[in-house]
């Protein structure tokens, strides 16, 4: 775990590094009584995202790609589409753009695809196909990317944060998990860990 707050000059600092040889940073402390607590309470609700995806590596290598990288590798397969049906560079990038009314170099992917996808209700027969078209291409390249794990994929810290949720009272309520990672980081841990995952979509004798 890391801390940061005006002790540590505004920079994060591993849980007990003391580089200056000073009294450690009252801010852990803060920190581990703030988690505790939340830890203990009755109700205990987690929110998820994209960084608890980016301590997963391979071979010194992150695993889990930004919006940002998503954003790329759907560029680039848009122009390895341009290339094989000899169109300009970016042509149907453009025309995605286009049909889904989004600034033009929109950076943010979430909102690209879901106006594309609203824009799927609304638009003529052969328009309302091609935006289709490519937001299957754009999903198959998401589904491709967030799609790292494997058996010999480490996620002993999302096991590690399972085990101290699931160390709570049994008095308490379950522990709900939300996670806006499109990864299966969490499923992963919980299938390794041996924790039953109840996720609303199906119910058998094999839950894992």
């Amino acid at each position: 775990m890391k801390v940061r707050s005006i002790q540590t000059g505004d920079t994060w600092m591993e849980i007990g590094d003391d580089p200056g040889g000073t009294s450690p940073d009252p801010g852990e402390a803060e920190a581990r009584r703030v988690l505790s607590s939340a830890v203990r309470s009755q109700n205990l609700a987690v929110l998820a995202g994209l960084g608890t995806s980016l301590c997963v590596t391979k071979g010194g290598n992150r695993l889990a790609p930004t919006m940002l990288d998503l954003l790329a590798k759907a560029k680039a397969r848009f122009a390895e589409l341009d290339q094989s049906q000899k169109k300009a560079d970016g042509h149907h990038w453009a025309d995605f753009e286009k049909l889904s009314n989004v600034p033009k170099d929109c950076t943010d992917l979430e909102y690209f695809m879901s106006r594309a996808t609203i824009a799927t209700g609304f638009l003529a027969a052969d328009e309302a196909t091609r935006i289709e078209t490519y937001l299957a291409k754009a999903e198959e390249v998401i589904r491709s990317a967030v799609d790292f794990m494997k058996d010999d994929v480490d996620v002993t810290v999302h096991e590690s944060f399972l085990r101290r949720v699931a160390r709570r009272s049994s008095r308490r309520s379950r522990t709900k998990l939300f996670t806006t990672n499109y990864d299966l980081c969490f499923e992963m841990a919980a299938r390794r860990s041996g924790f039953v995952v109840i996720d609303g979509f199906a119910y058998g004798h094999d839950a894992r």
